[in-house]
């Protein structure tokens, strides 16, 4: 009798074991490497911005040579800690036609995104997106402010691969 209970309860309590959750987030290692290259998390994101903006000249898609080496170690070390992809989104300020300026944004990520898969990371991984004019930080009636809204921002999250 007693083994007939052993072998009933067996099943139930595989049943009642828990799963652990799914990752939500990065590890601690991995948001100080995130924090060590001015990452912000926003909305469950991180976003190199604000602190480690990429900024560009007007009319420009060309990053300085220094520019590019900080990039290409940035991106091995994410690959060390394991953020093996990311999203990079170009912007511009309002001159120009919208069709100009999405190519213009394009072109930036693009060059954000060969200096990353230069440090490492795979094509299939790093994602570009040319946002235009559309996602202004600052206003596009002043000179500083056009200056801001030039830039490329880099977006890693954790549980997303980019992958195309």
């Amino acid at each position: 009798m007693r083994l007939a209970v052993f072998f009933l309860a067996i099943p139930l309590l595989a049943s009642c074991q828990t799963v652990p959750p799914a990752p939500t987030g990065f590890s601690k290692e991995q948001v100080a490497v995130l924090e060590s290259y001015d990452f912000v998390e926003t909305d469950g994101q991180w976003e190199l911005g604000l602190e480690g903006k990429l900024l560009f000249p007007f009319d420009q898609s060309s990053l300085a040579p220094e520019q590019l080496e900080r990039l290409k170690t940035m991106a091995a070390r994410l690959l060390e800690v394991g953020i093996a992809g990311c999203r990079i989104d170009g912007h511009t300020d309002a001159m120009g036609s919208e069709q100009y300026n999405r190519e213009l944004s394009l072109r930036r990520a693009e060059v954000v995104r060969s200096a990353l898969i230069a440090g490492g990371m795979e094509e299939s991984s790093v994602q570009v997106r040319g946002m235009g004019a559309s996602r202004p930080i600052e206003n596009n009636s002043t000179a500083q402010g056009r200056r801001e809204n030039r830039r490329v921002t880099i977006i890693v999250s954790p549980g997303e691969s980019y992958s195309f």
